[in-house]
């Protein structure tokens, strides 16, 4: 229902310019109707799964090592479009590359980064080694635990 209502919305106004009254009718029935369901979905996400969810933190590092490095590669990316020295095309291509290598076995994409000579023109060392810190992703963990009632 809430995927139904974002297309209801998007097509009540096919254009920018032919916003008017007349589209109102649909903004009053749908909107409502999705942010119901989406309370609903929330609660029963916190009373069906959340709050009986036993998270086994060795298992989890397992699944994230076994990516050898290559979930950081959005960081590495991002880190180096941040530069302002290299094109998306270009970067996008080289991170894939090297993930892609990780991935198949090869060094960690940490190791991989370092090593390479564009990468290591671009990022400093010790920006490059924060990039591969999973802290930076459980950053906000206390605070989403504490607003959905599970500390």
């Amino acid at each position: 229902r809430v995927r139904g209502a974002l297309l209801e919305e998007l097509e009540s106004t096919a254009l920018w310019y032919q916003r008017d009254i007349s589209h109102s009718s649909t903004e009053r029935f749908s909107l409502p109707d999705a942010f119901g369901c989406l309370a609903y979905m929330a609660r029963l996400l916190h009373t069906g799964i959340l709050s009986g969810l036993v998270v086994n933190e060795d298992r989890m590092r397992q699944n994230v090592d076994a990516t050898n490095g290559a979930i950081y590669g959005s960081r590495l990316l991002n880190a180096l479009l941040d530069t302002g020295q290299i094109g998306r095309t270009e970067a996008y291509d080289l991170v894939k590359r090297l993930a892609q290598r990780a991935l198949d076995g090869g060094p960690n994409l940490r190791e991989l980064a370092r090593d390479d000579p564009t990468i290591s023109r671009l990022i400093p060392a010790n920006v490059l080694a924060s990039l591969f810190d999973p802290a930076f992703y459980l950053r906000h963990i206390r605070t989403a635990y504490r607003r959905l009632g599970l500390e």
